[in-house]
């Protein structure tokens, strides 16, 4: 039961049923092969189907008013399969590993609402959705030792593509849903990233090791559509991490890292929701966000007692993404200059044993976040 407080303060009360129905038979095979001469090789293969249907219904049962009735169904049937290996063998001083990955998914959402109310004449809409989408990934590691330390140097090639055919329907006066005109939830996306990264690592002490990482990555997105742009994207990152172990119950990490985060390319273009009665437009200048971290970490064992990890960490975020209002009316995904993240988290185990309760034990989690961004608002 739902009741709608009206702005005089009366109610005006509905009855809501929903329902849904959510299948994913999936099957997946992975295979090992050993090739000899310390050489080894995997191959797995996945696909999945994901068939969901639902109902939603809202009926007045304040019988002293008009009647009224809301209907929405949807239905998302998405087909997607993956394909993955991988090769290892002796090369030069060191070893390569290569590795490929090719996935695919293609789906047609359909949402579609109708609104009757004693009086007036039906409203309603329609939403189609059709989605192509697939990744390509090659990517080679050479990993060596020399002067005492764990070498790896690293490069890859991902190639990210989507296509979306949108329409949007309205419900006329004959009881006929008819097209709309609804641009910017058709087109394209593409990406070719390529990034190349080399890895260090050493003990600097019995009880204290050194790690960094230094990478790039150059990538050009291309739309095709109502707001067709290509543009390129060159992010730097990379990580330091020291590991030292004071004690041998006792161990401490720091860790200092510069992430680029990945793009959705659904929210390049626009999209309606029927469901939460809103939409969203498209964004083909969103940037990836990008993160420095800074984090400090440290396990205790306490023997028969159990053990806890408490981690102290600070990001600084560039480019966050959230939604944004847009001049133009309406929202989208999209980019703030910077925002900040700062915390405790805690993870505890708490044996019972010592007490004498056998078998029993009590985990405790906690967190305390303070996080500072511009309002994009106002």
């Amino acid at each position: 039961t739902l009741t709608i407080i009206e702005a005089g303060g009366s109610p005006d009360p509905r009855f809501n049923v929903s329902r849904s129905t959510n299948d994913s038979p999936r099957g997946s095979v992975a295979l090992k092969y050993d090739l000899g001469g310390d050489a080894r090789a995997n191959l797995n293969l996945s696909a999945v189907k994901t068939i969901f249907r639902s109902e939603e219904s809202k009926d007045r049962t304040d019988l002293q008013r008009p009647s009224f009735s809301e209907r929405l169904n949807s239905r998302n049937d998405v087909f997607g399969y993956e394909i993955s290996g991988d090769i290892e063998f002796p090369f030069g001083p060191g070893r390569l590993k290569l590795i490929g990955l090719g996935s695919a998914d293609s789906g047609e959402f359909v949402t579609q609402s109708r609104v009757a109310s004693e009086g007036r004449a039906d409203t309603g809409s329609r939403f189609v959705r059709g989605t192509d989408e697939g990744e390509q990934i090659a990517r080679g590691e050479y990993s060596w030792q020399l002067w005492g330390a764990d070498w790896e140097l690293s490069l890859e090639g991902a190639f990210n593509q989507l296509e979306n055919s949108a329409e949007l329907f309205r419900l006329d006066a004959d009881g006929a849903y008819v097209p709309f005109f609804f641009p910017g939830g058709s087109g394209g996306v593409r990406e070719d990233r390529y990034e190349a990264g080399l890895s260090f690592g050493r003990p600097l002490a019995a009880n204290l090791a050194l790690q960094v990482t230094v990478a790039a990555e150059h990538s050009t997105i291309v739309q095709s559509g109502a707001n067709a742009l290509g543009r390129g994207l060159k992010r730097p990152k990379g990580s330091l991490s020291l590991a030292w172990a004071p004690a041998e119950e006792l161990d401490l990490s720091l860790r200092v890292a510069r992430r680029v985060g990945q793009l959705s390319f659904s929210d390049f273009l626009a999209s309606v929701n029927l469901t939460d009665n809103n939409s969203s437009a498209g964004n083909n200048r969103l940037r990836p966000q990008q993160t420095w971290e800074v984090e400090l970490e440290g396990s205790r064992d306490f023997g028969a007692w159990g053990s806890a990890t408490l981690k102290l960490f600070h990001h600084m975020i560039e480019d966050y993404i959230t939604i944004i209002p847009i001049l133009t009316g309406g929202e989208a995904r999209g980019n703030i200059a910077t925002a900040v993240s700062t915390g405790v988290d805690l993870n505890a185990t708490v044996r019972l044993e010592p007490v004498g309760v056998q078998g029993a034990k009590i985990d405790v989690r906690g967190q305390i976040e303070r996080s500072r961004l511009p309002d994009p608002v106002t």
